[in-house]
């Protein structure tokens, strides 16, 4: 099985996202155990740029709790 790095998955959350598909691309946000700030910054991009802003807002408020900054 492939080694997947965190620069990777968000490489991968963001062309998931790029192609309409918003819940498979939180579904790797999801399932990635190591996430820095790119990784949250990648989903809150693909909320955004699909019009789910409340979702981004959701997803930019949770990452300041969690500790990283925006």
């Amino acid at each position: 099985m492939p080694v997947r790095t965190t620069p990777a998955c968000n490489a991968i959350i963001l062309g998931i996202g790029q192609n309409g598909e918003v819940a498979k691309a939180r579904m790797v946000f999801d399932l990635l155990k190591e996430k820095d700030d790119a990784t949250w910054s990648a989903m809150i991009k693909v909320y955004e740029r699909k019009g789910y802003e409340l979702e981004a807002l959701d997803l930019f408020h949770r990452m300041q709790v969690d500790g990283f900054r925006p």
